[in-house]
């Protein structure tokens, strides 16, 4: 990753995070706002490294599988995320 490329990176996070905190953005877009610019070389990583930033009730319902199809993570992050909106 570039240096101008990481500044941009930290920038729309920056941006979504205040918004997100004024109250302009739900949950869910707020994360897949950030999912959108973080880099990762299996897809999965992108769910299970915003883990972190979501309730603990969610993280409750999302174990950690590599095993599991892109698709499958997905699917039980949003259906979780759903739960929060």
């Amino acid at each position: 990753m570039t240096l101008a490329s990481y500044c941009s990176t930290v920038s729309v996070i920056d941006s979504t995070r205040d918004n997100f905190h004024l109250g302009l953005f739900a949950p869910s877009y707020f994360l897949s706002r950030i999912a959108r610019v973080i880099e990762a070389s299996d897809l999965r990583d992108k769910v299970y490294g915003l883990l972190g930033l979501v309730p603990t009730s969610i993280q409750d319902e999302i174990t950690v599988d590599v095993g599991k199809s892109i698709v499958a993570v997905y699917a039980d992050f949003r259906r979780s995320l759903l739960k929060i909106r």
